[in-house]
């Protein structure tokens, strides 16, 4: 009986298509911009973001965005925490998954067609009502 044996070409051939199929796995993971592990809620990513931008920020109203997982709302201080600051009353703001985007931030124009396209109808001012 003659030992069958694998061929070198057809082996290459394998363990090529094995790559290219786990790294189109990896690359649709990723490109669904929630990785492979839990997905953070939206108000947690929003108080993340507003602690990486400044630790004395935090929401003061949200309300869901046009698009799934934009979150449109008013962020502050808490001036019995943080008074060192100068913030005013309530900034407006946009949150994606990966940014966040102020209405004092150095890009008027793209915070205005973002805010414009993703928060109809949004209150012109601060509300009194705090998230909790």
């Amino acid at each position: 009986m003659a030992r069958r044996a694998i061929r070198t070409d057809r082996l290459i051939a394998a363990l090529g298509l094995a790559v290219l199929a786990l790294g189109g796995a990896i690359l649709w993971g990723v490109s669904r911009g929630d990785g492979f592990g839990p997905r953070e809620t939206a108000t947690a990513r929003v108080q993340r973001q507003l602690i990486e931008r400044h630790p004395g920020l935090q929401p003061l109203y949200l309300e869901p965005g046009r698009t799934d997982g934009v979150v449109c709302g008013y962020a502050g201080v808490d001036r019995r925490i943080v008074t060192n600051i100068a913030v005013p009353p309530g900034w407006k703001f946009v949150s994606r998954r990966n940014r966040i985007l102020f209405d004092s931030d150095p890009l008027p124009d793209e915070f205005s067609s973002m805010f414009a396209a993703e928060c109809p109808g949004f209150a012109e001012s601060p509300p009194a009502v705090r998230v909790q």
